[in-house]
C-alpha cells in the first residue's frame, strides 16, 4: 500500500489527537517495514516544504494547526526580516528582536503572533537551516576578544569569537566565518 503526502496530512489532522513522531506515526497508519522507508522520504519532503513541521523530541505536526509557518526570511536593512512562505500571499513581518539568530537567506520556523498595523506578525522559534554558509566582513580585535561586523547590508549581527578561538585563524583584515 502507498501512502500519498496527503493522506499523511488527513490522518494527522482528523486521527490524531497530538503530535507524533515518525514510528509512531507509521504505526497507527498501519504500515509496513518495507513500507517505511517510503513513507519516512514523503515525511521529510513535507517537512521541507513546510507543511509539516519537526517539533521538539522528533513529534511532527501539520504546521498550519500549530499556528506556525515554514518559510525562507529575508532581512530588511533596517534589521527586521519578513517570512517569506511559499503559496502564502502575504509574508510575514518579524521585529529584529523576534529573529533569534536568524540571519538573511535562512530556512525557519516561526509562530504567528498576530496583527500589528494590519500585517501578521511573527517569531522566530527555530532555524531549520542556514541559507549562508560562510560570513565575510572587517575582522576587528579588542584585548579580550575579536568580532566580524559583516559586509553584507543586509546583516545586522556583529560575530563575537573568544581570543583563544582565534590563536589558530591566521588574522587577516578580511575573516570568513
Amino acid at each position: 500500500m502507498k501512502i500519498t503526502p496527503q493522506e499523511i496530512i488527513r490522518f494527522i489532522k482528523e486521527k490524531s489527537d497530538h503530535p507524533m513522531k515518525l514510528k509512531e506515526l507509521s504505526n497507527a497508519l498501519g504500515l509496513s517495514s518495507r513500507e517505511y522507508d517510503l513513507f519516512r522520504i514523503a515525511v521529510k519532503e513535507l517537512i521541507a516544504s513546510g507543511k509539516l513541521v519537526k517539533l521538539n523530541r522528533g513529534r511532527i505536526g501539520v504546521a498550519e494547526e500549530l499556528n506556525v509557518r515554514v518559510g525562507t526570511v529575508s532581512v530588511a536593512k533596517g534589521g527586521f526580516g519578513f517570512l517569506i512562505t511559499e503559496g502564502e500571499p502575504d509574508d510575514l513581518f518579524i521585529p529584529q528582536s523576534k529573529l533569534l539568530t536568524a540571519l538573511d537567506g535562512d530556512q525557519v520556523v516561526a509562530r504567528l503572533d498576530g496583527m500589528e498595523r494590519g500585517r501578521k506578525t511573527g517569531t522566530v522559534i527555530k532555524i531549520v537551516e542556514r541559507g549562508i554558509r560562510n560570513i565575510v566582513g572587517v575582522y576587528t580585535k579588542s584585548p579580550t576578544f575579536a568580532f566580524v561586523v559583516p559586509d553584507n547590508k543586509k546583516s545586522s549581527a556583529i560575530f563575537i569569537f573568544r581570543l583563544s578561538f582565534l590563536k589558530k585563524q591566521k588574522m587577516v583584515r578580511k575573516l570568513s566565518a
